[in-house]
């Protein structure tokens, strides 16, 4: 390689993505018995979190089951960096120009298994 030329490479790339989410959920259907100990209830999830707590958003339906567990899955809508069209990694920058990137809006899926701090005060009691 020559001294000045740079390579692009990106060592953070990968696959998955661990976000801390915040949000809430909002209750459309109630599957619990009247007199049930534990409720369980369809919802739909609005949340935000990630490194830019304000360009990366979170949207899907959920499902609470026995008061603590909530399962979710929906999209995820967030703003990254990314290289410019025509562009990858690999490719060679000569010496004192930027690597090219822009900011763009992307739609992923996302898989969320939650755990209410609930729970903790639960098991907590019982020992």
């Amino acid at each position: 390689i020559e001294p000045d030329v740079y390579v692009i490479h990106n060592e953070n790339a990968g696959d998955y993505e661990f976000d801390f989410i915040t949000g809430a959920t909002f209750r459309v259907l109630d599957l619990s018995k009247k007199k049930a100990q534990y409720t369980s209830d369809i919802g739909f999830f609005l949340g935000f979190g990630g490194k830019n707590l304000f360009k990366n958003f979170y949207l899907g339906p959920n499902i609470k089951l026995f008061d603590v567990i909530h399962i979710n899955a929906g999209v995820n809508i967030a703003e990254f960096r990314l290289l410019k069209d025509g562009f990858s990694e690999g490719d060679m920058v000569n010496e004192g120009i930027s690597i090219p990137t822009v900011n763009k809006w992307e739609l992923t899926p996302y898989f969320s298994l939650t755990f209410d701090l609930s729970l903790i005060t639960k098991i907590a009691g019982k020992l």
